[in-house]
């Protein structure tokens, strides 16, 4: 029996991944070119933004000058970085003699050279300094969160910056997230940063690999694409359920199995973290397709200053979109089924 070529784990780079080339391509040659050290990639649940991540590190990966470095933001990212470095270092052999040893919060480290190390930031810019010669470093961090361990990483990034340390720093977040960070007073550098905003895939791209995948005719195979108005995770869900149904017939019994993917992976999730004005708005569609402003303003009893409050945080979520002049639509697949069941 063949393997399924579709992916559910989020994160995990899918056999069927369709290439963001435009976006990837963006941030390889600015960290290359060194034109820009920073990237944030935000965007909705299931975007694929852990993906593109994955996608640029394995490629400066397999690059002899440069050494890949990845952090998580729930811990402290400093003692990551100067644990990482040096384990990469001696990996990569940065390192040609041993010569001290010393512990720092919990941390052995035996490098050459005889200047005392007192903090975390002078370790790092020790080990900055006999990497410098050999390679350049990526620093990759999923899901960034503004938190007391980004203020003193962003910071410390910032000063070895100014240091000019040849680093570069690939961020990913969901909107609000990201938000906090580039708005955080303390760290005002952030708020200059590139930001890659993930849309929609081509449903193009996604009907050519439903029709390479199941050999089917093109217009079917765009029907299939249509359906998950290309949101990522939607294309992998659907891909995996035909896959394994051994047929491309859409039942009811098949759309029960991807709306229940949708809404227990994303969509719960995604309207329990949205303000209570936030979700009167999206409550308030009566259509899949478009609905009126005016109509929305009216069930919600919002005046027009504070629905346009709500509809561009929603619009920056990548939860709605404005097809046209005074017309709304959801942008996730089957999002409004999910919301006439929270109705009834």
């Amino acid at each position: 029996m063949k393997t399924n070529p579709f992916e559910l784990t989020f994160g995990l780079k899918p056999d069927n991944y369709i290439s963001r080339l435009k976006q990837s391509e963006e941030i390889i040659s600015s960290f290359e070119e060194g034109t820009n050290h920073i990237f944030m990639i935000t965007g909705v649940r299931g975007t694929g933004k852990t993906v593109l991540l994955t996608h640029v590190a394995e490629h400066f990966e397999s690059k002899n000058d440069w050494m890949v470095i990845n952090l998580i933001s729930e811990a402290d990212m400093l003692d990551q970085l100067a644990s990482r470095l040096y384990d990469s270092s001696l990996k990569h052999r940065i390192f040609d003699n041993k010569t001290f040893g010393f512990s720092f919060q919990g941390i052995s480290f035996s490098i050459s050279g005889s200047k005392p190390v007192t903090n975390v930031v002078s370790l790092i810019e020790i080990l900055l300094q006999k990497i410098q010669k050999k390679k350049k470093v990526l620093i990759c961090v999923d899901e960034a969160l503004n938190n007391q361990y980004m203020k003193p990483f962003a910071q410390t990034f910032q000063l070895l910056l100014r240091n000019r340390y040849p680093i570069n720093l690939l961020m990913t977040g969901l909107y609000q997230n990201i938000y906090e960070l580039q708005n955080n007073e303390s760290l005002t550098f952030l708020y200059r940063a590139p930001k890659i905003n993930l849309e929609p895939l081509s449903i193009s791209s996604i009907a050519a690999k439903y029709k390479e995948v199941f050999n089917v005719d093109v217009d079917t195979s765009i029907k299939l694409a249509n359906l998950t108005k290309g949101y990522a995770y939607a294309y992998q869900v659907l891909g995996y359920l035909l896959f394994e149904k051994g047929n491309v017939i859409v039942d009811d019994a098949l759309l029960a199995s991807y709306d229940q993917y949708l809404q227990e992976y994303v969509y719960i999730k995604t309207f329990r973290e949205l303000s209570h004005n936030d979700q009167q708005v999206l409550l308030a569609f009566n259509s899949d397709e478009k609905t009126k402003v005016e109509y929305l303003i009216k069930t919600t009893k919002m005046n027009k200053k504070a629905f346009s409050v709500y509809r561009d945080r929603l619009i920056k979520r990548g939860i709605l979109y404005s097809p046209s002049y005074g017309l709304l639509s959801l942008k996730l697949p089957r999002f409004y089924d999910y919301l006439k069941v929270i109705k009834e």
